[in-house]
Order: structure tokens, then C-alpha cells, then sequence
């Protein structure tokens, strides 16, 4: 199938050619880290391939090992408890938390939450262990230990967990 025009396309006001089309998502693609692999496709088994998983190449090909793949596999679950009437401080800490998660390039999804009152927690997932430990032993973790004396109850339950599913 040959595409000579394609008429209202978004993002295009005016009708816009094929082959100028194609160019413009893969040059959109290779600049978010994708590598196009030039191949035909024979076969899709989209049942042996769970969601999230990567490509499907990837699992049944063994030359492509090592290319990056959507996993996100592992996490860390800490847990806080705030002193009586220190809740409001530790939720504003959390909060400005989030500026150096952004800044954490292997810190896929990060979470500050409210349970209650005194109650909070941070959940962050990772697609390597080396991101993992990196986040472990960088900035988030030290800001909560200078201000843990005066903010929580306890020491905070810190867990590494393994993620079992993802939507």
C-alpha cells in the first residue's frame, strides 16, 4: 500500500504527503530514544507476550537482548509516620520531594500518599536495579534523614519490593 495524501491529519493544517508524513513521526520517534528496526513483520503471537513487557522481538529473538524494553519491574515502598501535629510539615517535605524525583533519570514513576493524618508514604518503581540502588542512595533519602528527628515518630519503613503485575 503506497499513501499518496493524507487529508486531516492532526497536527498538519493542510493536506500532507505520505512519505513526508512517515518521515515526521519517525523523526517524532527517534527523538524520544526509539530505534526503528527496518523488517518485515511475519507473525504476531500477542498472547505469549504479557502487556508491558517490551517488544515482542525482544523475547523471542535473542540477537535484540539488551535492547531497552517498557519493564518496570521493582519498587521501594517507605512508609512515615509523622509526630502528633508535624503531618502538615511532612506532607509539604513530600511534596518538594517530587522536584528531585524529576531530576532522577532512573526513577520511572514516583509517589508521595496520605493515609491519614500522621500517616504518609512514598512509592517509587524502577526498570533496574542500578536505577533502584542509585535512587536509594541519592538526594530523596538524605533530605529524610536531616529532617526525620523532627518530623517522625519512627524510623521510617523503608522496603524494596518486586512489582508482580502493571497495568
Amino acid at each position: 500500500m503506497q499513501i499518496t495524501e493524507e487529508e486531516n491529519f492532526p497536527g498538519f493544517p493542510d493536506a500532507v504527503m505520505g512519505p513526508e508524513l512517515m518521515d515526521s513521526m519517525r523523526k517524532q520517534a527517534e527523538r524520544f530514544g526509539v530505534e526503528l528496526v527496518p523488517d518485515d513483520v511475519t507473525a504476531v503471537n500477542l498472547a505469549a507476550v504479557p502487556r508491558w513487557s517490551g517488544p515482542a522481538a525482544a523475547r523471542n529473538d535473542p540477537s535484540l537482548e539488551g535492547h531497552r524494553s517498557m519493564t518496570v519491574t521493582l519498587g521501594i515502598l517507605a512508609l512515615l509516620q509523622a509526630k502528633p501535629g508535624k503531618g502538615d510539615e511532612l506532607a509539604a517535605f513530600l511534596k518538594a520531594g517530587r522536584d528531585l524525583a524529576v531530576a532522577e533519570e532512573g526513577t520511572v514513576a514516583w509517589y508521595a500518599f496520605k493515609i491519614d493524618d500522621t500517616s504518609y508514604g512514598i512509592f517509587d518503581t524502577f526498570a533496574t536495579d542500578d536505577a533502584r540502588t542509585a535512587h536509594i542512595n541519592g538526594p530523596i533519602p538524605a533530605a529524610l534523614a536531616k529532617v526525620s528527628a523532627d518530623l517522625l515518630a519512627s524510623e521510617p519503613s523503608i522496603r524494596t519490593v518486586d512489582l508482580v503485575a502493571v497495568k
